[in-house]
């Protein structure tokens, strides 16, 4: 996936206009960001709380201290991951953008070998 989109929207006024996010304190803040590049990244973050925390670079214990406020925020993929909703909806209309862009370049240098 990173070579497909190695960039990503961030809507702030959709990000920090959430009451839940608002109320996240910096370290809960700076945790929920690591998660969502590390799923925009991999695709998922790990459900299983050992690996989540390696993941995300903090302890087990630091992780259970803080998801509480990030937990709502992800759902099960179905494959032992973690996914944020909004950003698959994101991913999804970025990976639409980029294959018509893909369509219109191979369109258009076609055009140019006639």
């Amino acid at each position: 996936m990173p070579d497909e989109l190695p960039y990503m929207r961030r809507w702030v006024a959709d990000l920090y206009g959430d009451p839940a996010v608002r109320a996240m304190n910096e370290a809960e803040f700076g945790l929920y960001m690591r998660a969502l590049f590390l799923a925009w990244q991999e695709g998922y973050i790990p459900a299983d709380e050992k690996l989540r925390a390696k993941s995300l670079g903090v302890t087990a214990a630091r992780l259970r201290k803080l998801w509480p406020a990030l937990d709502r925020k992800w759902e099960s993929d179905g494959n032992g991951g973690l996914i944020n909703r909004r950003q698959e909806r994101e991913r999804k209309d970025a990976l639409a953008a980029h294959a018509r862009r893909v369509a219109a370049g191979r369109k258009g240098g076609k055009a140019s070998k006639q």
